[in-house]
C-alpha cells in the first residue's frame, strides 16, 4: 500500500501517551490499524518471558509474541537483546550510536542524524527535527505516525 513504513513509537499515533506506552493492549491498537510497532524490552527470564518497559518493567509477554510481523523490538539490555534474537524477534539495541542494524538488517538511525536516501533507513523521531527529509526513507517512527502517514497520501 505504501512504499514506506510507519512505526508508532511505543504505540503512539498521534502523540505520546506515556501511560499507555509498550502496553499489550496499545500495540494492538495500532497494529490493528495498520501500523508497525516500536516496542521497548526491557527484561527476559529463564521461562521465556519478555518484559515490556522502557525505563520500568511493565507488563509480561511470552516469547512467541515476537513472532507476530510489524514489531520492532528494541532491546534495553544485553539480557533482552540475547532473548529476542533467540526468538526470532526483528530486534534492535542502542544507546546513542547514529546507525545500527536491525536484526533484519534494517538501518535505524539515532534522532536527527543525517541519512542518505535510502530505502534501508528508519527515521526515528522525525518531528523532533522538522527540517530534515523523511519523504525517502525505508520508514518512519514518530509518535505522530497517523499524521506522517496522512501527510505521506496526500
Amino acid at each position: 500500500w505504501y512504499n514506506m513504513i510507519f512505526i508508532a513509537h511505543r504505540g503512539n499515533l498521534s502523540g505520546p501517551q506515556p501511560e499507555n506506552e509498550n502496553r499489550i493492549a496499545y500495540i494492538q491498537a495500532a497494529l490493528d490499524k495498520g501500523f508497525s510497532v516500536e516496542v521497548d524490552v526491557i527484561d527476559f527470564d529463564d521461562n521465556d518471558t519478555f518484559t515490556l518497559g522502557h525505563d520500568n518493567k511493565q507488563e509480561e509477554v511470552p516469547s512467541k509474541y515476537f513472532r507476530q510481523k510489524n514489531l520492532f523490538a528494541h532491546a534495553k539490555n544485553f539480557k533482552s537483546l540475547e532473548g529476542l534474537l533467540k526468538h526470532g524477534a526483528h530486534c534492535f539495541y542502542h544507546t546513542d550510536e547514529e546507525y545500527v542494524l536491525t536484526s533484519e538488517n534494517k538501518i535505524w538511525c539515532y534522532p536527527g542524524v543525517q541519512y542518505a536516501n535510502n530505502d534501508n533507513c528508519i527515521v526515528v523521531l522525525p518531528e523532533l527535527y522538522p527540517m530534515k527529509p523523511w519523504r525517502s526513507a525505508y520508514g518512519i517512527c514518530s509518535d505522530y505516525v497517523a499524521e506522517y502517514r496522512k501527510e505521506f497520501e496526500v
